[in-house]
Formats: C-alpha cells, sequence, structure tokens
C-alpha cells in the first residue's frame, strides 16, 4: 500500500528587472474562468530568501477577484543578486500554506 501526505508546490518563477517597480496581478476564478472573488480573509504572501541569510516578504492586496503586488524599485535593487528562491503563501483563514516555489531570476 503506498501512502500520500501532502502536496507538491507548483512552479514560481519571479523575474525581476533592476532600477524597476515589480508588479504582478493574480485573478481568482472558477474552472469556467469566470472571475470570483478571493474568499473573505484571504491573505497572500510572496516571501524572497537566501537560505538563513536574507528573507524579505509582501503581503498582495486583495480586492474581489484581483490579488495585485506591486514592490518599488529601491526594494527591488536592495535585493541580493545570488541564490534567491521565491515562495507564494496562501491563507483562506485557516493558516498559511505553500502554494507555489521556485527561483528568482533578474534582468539587467
Amino acid at each position: 500500500m503506498a501512502l500520500t501526505l501532502g502536496g507538491t508546490p507548483d512552479q514560481l518563477t519571479v523575474n525581476l528587472t533592476r532600477a524597476a517597480r515589480f508588479t504582478a496581478t493574480l485573478r481568482s476564478q472558477n474552472q469556467a474562468g469566470e472571475p470570483i472573488d478571493w474568499p473573505d480573509g484571504a491573505v497572500l504572501r510572496l516571501e524572497i530568501e537566501r537560505g538563513d541569510q536574507f528573507t524579505q516578504s509582501w503581503t498582495w492586496a486583495i480586492d474581489g477577484p484581483l490579488a495585485t503586488l506591486a514592490i518599488p524599485a529601491t526594494e527591488v535593487d536592495a535585493l541580493p543578486r545570488e541564490a534567491l528562491s521565491a515562495q507564494l503563501w496562501l491563507d483562506y483563514g485557516q493558516g498559511e500554506f505553500l502554494w507555489c516555489s521556485g527561483r528568482v531570476m533578474f534582468r539587467a
């Protein structure tokens, strides 16, 4: 008998450009592709880290079906360039879970 507990986070790549503001928008939708509001109390959080040496996180603004994140260019420029990973955490009011994880890529 095989038993699998938990799920594997989806793949995430965060593309950043030096000296540029980073913006992203996620739209919640049903299986038919129609927009639906995020559940009341939902929280999305992007975390960028480099092992135990560096961690920075930002909370998304949620309005109806849209979740929006804006990171000022000064904060993008302050991030270390090497070996960064990214995680997108989601909380529907029951505690955070890791939705997506992956890497951070920088453009010139």
